[in-house]
């Protein structure tokens, strides 16, 4: 009985602890946020120097740049504002095959990579920190 009420209840207690917590911040702010230039070729070339790391045979890639737009993104309890990069990315798998172009994003702040969301991730919503030296 103890392991079935301590079940039901963590997740209702961490549940109210998230919704209470989270500060949340308008459309409106995220425009007026000085978030730098607009992202043009030098950070696409970072994100391409990026997928290096990332992709099976990144010379293969095959880029369909979106266009950038200011968003947020909250990470471990804060919130940055920043430009967001979508791109369609087509490269070859582990067997040399084309995969077919794949929704990625990028979070830049201050024209770094904070953070990117590959496609299994965007099911979720979640996305991957990125550190920086």
């Amino acid at each position: 009985m103890k392991t079935l009420i301590n079940s039901l209840l963590a997740p209702a207690l961490l549940a109210l602890v998230a919704c209470t917590s989270a500060p949340t911040i308008t459309p409106e702010q995220i425009s007026a946020t000085d978030v730098g230039p607009v992202p043009g070729d030098a950070e696409h070339a970072k994100i391409a120097a990026a997928l290096d790391l990332l992709l099976k045979d990144p010379r293969s890639a095959e880029f369909k740049w979106g266009t950038p737009h200011k968003d947020a993104l909250r990470t471990s309890g804060r919130i940055d504002a920043g430009w967001e990069i979508p791109v369609m990315i087509n490269a070859k798998n582990g067997m040399g095959g084309y995969t077919g172009f794949k929704q990625w994003s990028f979070f830049l702040i201050n024209g770094r990579i904070a953070s990117y969301q590959d496609p299994r991730m965007a099911k979720l919503d979640l996305w991957t920190s990125v550190k920086q030296p």
